[in-house]
């Protein structure tokens, strides 16, 4: 074993142990941490075979000699033009070409006293935030995030902006695809039941729970009675319609306490219990307690039976048996291409291990916010993202805040990221060339990112539903994707689809994750990183546990092809099928 190459900068000895690894020479790198506190060690390179030493200080003298020339070169592989003090292209890992001049010094004419890096200004220095000043910053975030979230300490129902409106509309969807799957069979059926994350659901169960939530949040806040009688008509249609009468005979008793809703009990008893002591033609609109609802529609149907209007039931008939149409071909349509995502999916976790060799030299990815510097940089540009929407709130600019609050969310982490280290950091982050082998590999592992995170995410969230453990139903629900214009929704999808998820994925696994792995090992480091990923989602443990599950799934991607551009990419893909999917579905 000899020593080729010792610096004072860990980055550089990690660059020059991937250049040595890409030449095919076994190497290994010592003194990364601190031994003793106030003893100073340098990080050094050493090779494993002392027949290999001759080419490792050909390489290291090579490159010496090209960071002391900062003009800027073209990289062989893929084209692009880069600053002079890189060694490898931030864009495809390849490592520069070097051109030894002639006459040029080597071992066999001149011994080489101390191997050591060139004294050169990086282009961005800055001092590592120290470790109070991240513990003022840790408090800071976490004071501003339960202010700005406080809402859901409470009730969630309470940090929904229509909770009548949205409870019906979706519980009323909910219903609709249920009668439309409910006649169907073969390869739809199947890839229906194949996305569903538990295979024993209860519709009309599940719609219940809905409606009589909605409705203790509307008693336990006193307003408007409104809202409770049609929350509680409403569900009386519901359990009429799927369960046994008697179940529904209470809700009926506390509405005939109720002048407005009068019509409807007796209507109700009509329809439901065959009551024909009524005189029918007597009731004009028995049904406008219910709203426009689905349930109203299906009321409405069973009314008309009932008079003998055949003309009316026969278009109330259709116009259901279309709206579950439609619902379910869209449906079919998302989980078919989640399915298909999933299908590549295999195939890119093939590749990906096919081709693993292309990611192995990048496997140690080392940035410069390791550490305290990292925790400071993940504290501060969560504490600067809250900030500015609050802002935006005090000063009237909602709409801006309401449209792009990803965009805001994340700017302060890209600006501080810049600032303290330079885009280049960003890019070697990244390291994604499309076109190159390596970055086809890249993009077969994120396809495999989405797979593992779904199957993973929905194991979690089905064993937490077998333990007893529930999600509060309005985890579900993000009322902008339901009620927005298309014109305008587009912006809040991008947001939740695109610069989202690669905020929270710089933020968390590519600043977080490396920072916390400098004292933890890679599992504890990766489960962390998950944990402050999910907790701000405010989900219930099921929606909670599957958010760890997926994260570590990413961490982990993160450290085994040295780029976050996997994780970034079954990131989009999962949020493309939650997200969108789910506001083409049940958006108004």
């Amino acid at each position: 074993m000899k020593r080729v190459f010792t610096s004072h900068d860990s980055t550089e000895v990690g660059l020059l142990k991937s250049l040595l690894e890409e030449a095919g020479l076994e190497c290994f790198t010592r003194n990364e941490t601190q031994a003793y506190t106030g003893v100073a060690f340098h990080p050094e390179l050493w090779i494993a075979k002392d027949e290999d030493e001759p080419a490792a200080e050909k390489i290291c003298r090579e490159w010496r000699q090209s960071a002391a020339d900062q003009t800027r070169w073209k990289c062989d592989n893929c084209g692009e033009e880069l600053e002079g003090q890189f060694a490898a292209c931030w864009n495809c890992g390849s490592p520069r070409s070097f051109t030894v001049p002639t006459g040029a010094p080597s071992r066999e004419h001149k011994p080489l006293p101390e191997l050591s890096a060139p004294e050169s200004k990086p282009p961005y220095v800055s001092k590592p935030f120290p470790d109070f000043i991240v513990i003022l910053l840790a408090i800071a975030a976490f004071l501003l995030e339960l202010y700005y979230r406080g809402v859901y300490q409470g009730n969630r129902t309470a940090a929904l902006q229509h909770p009548a409106q949205t409870a019906l509309s979706f519980t009323g969807k909910e219903m609709s695809l249920k009668d439309g799957w409910s006649n169907t069979s073969g390869f739809s059926k199947w890839l229906h039941d194949w996305n569903e994350t538990r295979t024993d659901y209860d519709y009309a169960g599940y719609c219940e729970y809905i409606l009589r939530d909605t409705i203790a949040f509307f008693q336990g806040s006193r307003s408007s009675s409104t809202n409770v009688t049609r929350l509680r008509a409403n569900l009386v249609v519901l359990l009429a319609e799927y369960g046994p009468w008697q179940k529904c005979t209470n809700d009926l008793r506390l509405l005939e306490a109720d002048p407005g809703a009068s019509n409807f009990v007796i209507a109700a008893r009509a329809v439901y219990e065959t009551n024909t002591s009524i005189s029918i033609g007597e009731f004009k609109d028995p049904a406008a307690v219910l709203g426009d609802t689905w349930f109203a529609t299906k009321f409405d149907f069973r009314w008309s039976r009932l008079k003998g209007d055949d003309t009316e039931s026969a278009r109330l008939t259709k116009s259901l048996a279309d709206a579950s149409r439609r619902l379910r071909e869209k449906q079919l349509i998302v989980v078919g291409v989640a399915t298909a995502g999933q299908a590549l999916g295999v195939l890119g976790l093939l590749w990906a291990l096919l081709t693993r060799r292309s990611l192995t030299s990048r496997r140690d990815l080392t940035l410069p916010w390791q550490g305290w510097e990292g925790l400071g940089i993940f504290f501060a540009a969560w504490s600067l993202g809250i900030l500015f929407n609050l802002v935006l709130h005090d000063f009237g600019l909602f709409t801006l805040s309401h449209y792009a609050h990803d965009l805001i969310m994340w700017t302060p982490l890209v600006w501080l990221v810049c600032q303290r280290h330079g885009s280049a950091s960003l890019k070697q982050l990244l390291s994604l060339s499309p076109m190159s082998s390596r970055g086809l590999t890249l993009i077969a592992a994120g396809l495999a990112v989405f797979l593992i995170t779904g199957l993973a995410s929905r194991s979690v969230h089905a064993a937490a539903y077998a333990f007893g453990l529930r999600s509060h139903w309005a985890d579900a629900i993000y009322e902008p994707a339901m009620y927005e214009p298309w014109n305008l929704r587009w912006m809040i999808l991008v947001n939740a689809v695109v610069i989202g998820p690669m905020g929270e994925e710089i933020l968390c696994r590519g600043v977080l994750f490396l920072a916390l792995k400098k004292w933890f090992s890679l599992i504890t480091a990766a489960v962390l990183s998950a944990i402050a990923f999910s907790l701000p989602h405010y989900y219930g443990w099921p929606g909670f546990l599957g958010l760890v599950a997926a994260g570590t799934v990413g961490a982990l991607s993160v450290y085994f092809t040295g780029s976050l551009a996997p994780a970034i990419i079954g990131h989009v893909l999962t949020n493309l099928i939650l997200a969108a999917g789910f506001s083409w579905i049940f958006g108004e």
